[in-house]
């Protein structure tokens, strides 16, 4: 894997304005306009639209600020190799590899397991990798995708992959090499995959020599829901991809491992998602509130006439009538994520307060859309 560094970095370049590109996008709602408007002066804002808004901690920002440097081209920057060696330990992998973005950290996983060309992954129809990240894999790994459909618990079922590993003594195929999973899913509403079913995939593979690569921007997320160790969900695949601009507030970067540390889940979302269906006269949306297992999940809007847009826009509005009723003025950020859906994300900068000011939030303009 450290033979792919130099690599990785001499891709970057290349990656800039795809990897721009792609920032813009998911800032943008389902159908391209831009979510929400500023909100007014005076106003508090609570941002769900990602975990990626959150800002570094004043001890992230003191660390940064007195972090010994050094060259990492030549291995000799202190700080990045002992991150490196703790993420190897936390996750019970052999070695880590610091990259700019999990966007990166997906491709170049992809461009190891399948050295050479006429080869093929297996991913999930709405897997991130598939959907967002620019067709990297074709464009610069030269690998076929193979889509099976993702389930609504984020999982691909075992026998749709089983049918589309593709036979080795056919020199028409392309050879499959690598089956591809998301731990927690995005677009699925954030949902975990089980532990019994990544032995069961990890199982499949190794009957057919291919590989298993983890897309874990949020596996930290995961393995709090499981309450293991991130070892525990690492050991059943190859590779393994974790974003530190999500559940660590960390402004850029993430890190690329082969095959553990304790992070803080704001448990809001559970009830966030509780509190928007305990409104008494909602007739506007719907949240499968059983179904929230981490910091984010999906709404489906269920009143006609209405599309996420104007819903997300009408959150992070403030009227007088509102302000009066509440007591407090509060702009509520939250991402188009479908024709009918809409993203909430909570994250290490959403405090309790927060999400008991959304909620009141919610149910009062649930309330007025409703009638």
């Amino acid at each position: 894997m450290r033979n792919t560094q130099e690599h990785g970095a001499n891709m970057a370049s290349r990656l800039v304005r795809p990897a721009l590109q792609q920032s813009r996008l998911q800032v943008r709602s389902y159908n391209g306009s831009t979510s929400s408007k500023p909100a007014k002066d005076g106003c508090h804002i609570v941002d769900m639209r990602s975990d990626t808004v959150t800002k570094p901690t004043a001890a992230m920002r003191q660390a940064m600020a007195s972090a010994e440097v050094g060259d990492d081209v030549m291995g000799e920057d202190p700080t990045v190799n002992e991150l490196q060696r703790r993420c190897s330990a936390l996750f019970g992998t052999e070695d880590s590899l610091l990259v700019p973005s999990g966007t990166m950290g997906n491709l170049i996983s992809v461009i190891s397991h399948c050295q050479g060309r006429f080869q093929e992954a297996i991913l999930g129809d709405v897997s991130h990798m598939f959907l967002y990240e620019v067709g990297s894999i074709g464009q610069f790994a030269g690998v076929q995708c193979s889509l099976a459909p993702n389930q609504p618990d984020g999982t691909i079922l075992v026998e749709d992959i089983r049918k589309r590993v593709r036979p080795t003594d056919d020199d028409h195929q392309p050879w499959t090499k690598l089956i591809c999973l998301e731990n927690t899913h995005n677009k699925c509403g954030g949902k975990v995959l089980p532990l019994n079913y990544m032995a069961e995939v990890k199982k499949l593979a190794m009957e057919f020599n291919v590989k298993v690569h983890l897309d874990g921007a949020r596996l930290f997320n995961a393995a709090s829901a499981l309450e293991v160790p991130v070892s525990n969900i690492v050991q059943h695949v190859d590779s393994v991809s974790v974003c530190f601009s999500k559940g660590l507030a960390c402004p850029v970067g993430s890190i690329l491992a082969g095959t553990k540390d304790f992070i803080y889940i704001p448990p809001g979302a559970k009830r966030l998602a509780a509190g928007i269906m305990a409104s008494p006269s909602n007739k506007v949306v719907v949240v499968d509130v059983p179904g929230v297992q981490t910091n984010l999940f999906m709404m489906e809007i269920t009143k006609s006439g209405l599309t996420p847009d104007e819903l997300c826009q009408r959150m992070s509005e403030v009227t007088d009538a509102e302000r009066d009723k509440l007591g407090y003025s509060v702009s509520a950020l939250m991402l188009p994520f479908s024709e009918m859906g809409i993203r909430l994300v909570t994250h290490n900068d959403i405090t309790d307060e927060d999400v008991d000011r959304t909620i009141s939030k919610f149910q009062y303009v649930l309330a007025e859309l409703s009638q």
